[in-house]
């Protein structure tokens, strides 16, 4: 069993407004085999493909995909069944479980609204 995911931070009412959205806070984890996170490599002055590093959050009708840049560190496809886990710039990561591709068992999605009272 591998426990894998990742903190989403954004507003994701952008997701219409441009390919990717989000923010800096946006992070990858592992809990199961061993717990490591993953954050932002943040803005590196004097390197190349910069736009990589901020490729956070990207939705559309077939796919979620967290992490860009030569890979993505977590794809989902439609069904919320499949996906595939590669390295990705945005986060310098490593894949997230043993296996590129995987299939789902469980997925929980949590959503904290800033604006409730």
């Amino acid at each position: 069993m591998k426990i894998f995911g990742s903190f989403c931070s954004g507003l994701w009412s952008e997701r219409h407004q441009r390919a990717y959205f989000g923010f800096g806070e946006t992070f990858l984890f592992t809990l199961i085999p061993k717990q490591i996170k993953y954050p932002w490599v943040g803005k590196r002055s004097n390197e190349q493909n910069q736009v990589k590093r901020e490729l956070f959050i990207f939705v559309d009708q077939e796919k979620l995909i967290i992490g860009g840049g030569n890979g993505d560190g977590i794809y989902v496809d439609q069904s919320l069944c499949q996906g595939h886990t590669n390295h990705c710039e945005t986060f310098d990561n490593q894949s997230l479980c043993s296996q590129i591709d995987f299939t789902i068992s469980v997925l929980e999605m949590y959503a904290l609204d800033s604006s409730a009272s």
